[in-house]
């Protein structure tokens, strides 16, 4: 019997700690980033032929960006120009 080599943990070094804010709008920047993986898992299980996995990502991306919208401000480039016809 084999056994299973457990990883090396000691020198790994966090990215930041978790009490630590991710920015001026820690939510906008944690909806931004999940908005962007969610689209590419989206994709990733469009092309695997998982149809439920892929709608409950499309879901999280939709939410995610909803979020964005809400958290930046009209005047930047992020929000599109308003029409009136």
């Amino acid at each position: 019997m084999t056994s299973i080599p457990t990883p090396k943990t000691d020198n790994v070094i966090p990215l930041r700690k978790p009490s630590m804010a991710i920015g001026p709008e820690p939510r906008g920047v944690a909806a931004l980033y999940i908005s962007e993986i969610s689209l590419e898992l989206e994709q990733l299980a469009n092309t695997a032929g998982l149809e439920l996995v892929s709608y409950f990502l499309t879901l999280a991306r939709i939410e995610a960006e909803t979020i964005v919208r809400a958290s930046t401000p009209p005047d930047t480039p992020s929000h599109p120009p308003y029409r009136v016809d």
